[in-house]
């Protein structure tokens, strides 16, 4: 159900409510480790021990990005026996984008819990989304329609990380469901599934291949106006939106008026519906503008 005030928190609210529980496996996936003298989650520090290098943080700002997880395909062969079993997974094309915009770049499982010290060794951070659902209890309602995979811990995660990126001023930049996620925490609220929501919306979940654009958006104001003009050709991949925005301001919509956009203050805060790092050169300059915002924040 709605709660009694539309669904809308102030941004006081939304950071200081606690309305994420912690998980009881945190100590074991969400200890910050010391390496050298760079702070880095222990299951990153033993997965990529490079980034732990003090002098990678100092050349390039170090952006943290989120992890989905899946699981592997099962097999067998006279020889061998592969279990399926569940695996953490990471989209190679935005760490590319990040890459080719100068950033280093830690993945960040999807069982950790990031507290103050995690988030001061990062510049930036990159809510990469996935194909699940935010549980709509998240915001203060119950499951009234289409739910897609919840996945508790990635969303726990993903919600601690935007509220403190929020909370902190650190650059963030979400992507697709990272959007929903920056919304949630921002104190808004999601259509649980946009047929039911908006009948009259066009489909959303793209049946063509995603690295085509699929239909425009048109930005009211904000950064992403003045990255991409008045006007961007977009990919479509989701089912769910943005309804009330929380803290943020909405910048972006579809021709149906669905949320594709929204923006939050300070350093630099915003999300997009799509999926810009499967479209190539076109929307690189989204990855190069969140980047030179990390390296204003990263130590020379």
């Amino acid at each position: 159900m709605r709660r009694s005030d539309g669904g809308r928190r102030s941004m006081s609210q939304a950071l200081s409510a606690p309305t994420i529980p912690r998980r009881p496996s945190a100590r074991a996936h969400g200890r910050v480790a010391q390496a050298r003298d760079f702070l880095v989650c222990s299951p990153c520090a033993r997965l990529l021990p490079r980034c732990a290098k003090p002098e990678l943080r100092m050349s390039r700002p170090l952006v943290a990005v989120t992890m989905g997880r899946r699981l592997s395909p099962a097999g067998q062969s006279p020889t061998r026996v592969r279990p399926s079993r569940m695996e953490v997974v990471s989209k190679e094309a935005l760490v590319m984008a990040l890459q080719r915009a100068g950033a280093h770049v830690l993945l960040v499982p999807p069982t950790t819990e990031p507290d103050a010290d995690f988030l001061r060794a990062f510049s930036g951070v990159l809510l990469a989304g996935g194909a699940f659902d935010i549980h709509p209890r998240h915001y203060g309602q119950t499951v009234e329609s289409r739910l897609d995979a919840p996945d508790e811990d990635r969303t726990l995660t993903e919600l601690h990380l935007a509220r403190a990126c929020l909370a902190h001023d650190v650059p963030v930049l979400g992507i697709c469901g990272g959007l929903q996620a920056l919304a949630v925490a921002a104190g808004g609220t999601l259509h649980q599934h946009i047929p039911d929501a908006l009948p009259h919306a066009i489909n959303h979940e793209q049946p063509t291949d995603p690295a085509t654009p699929y239909h425009s958006v048109a930005f009211s104001e904000g950064r992403l106006q003045a990255i991409f003009g008045p006007v961007v050709q977009v990919n479509s991949t989701h089912h769910q939106a943005i309804d009330h925005p929380g803290a943020l301001q909405i910048t972006g919509r579809s021709p149906d008026g669905v949320v594709e956009a929204a923006e939050g203050p300070g350093r630099f805060c915003m999300g997009v519906q799509w999926h810009p790092e499967l479209l190539g050169a076109q929307q690189q300059v989204l990855f190069d503008t969140f980047i030179a915002a990390c390296t204003r924040l990263a130590p020379t």
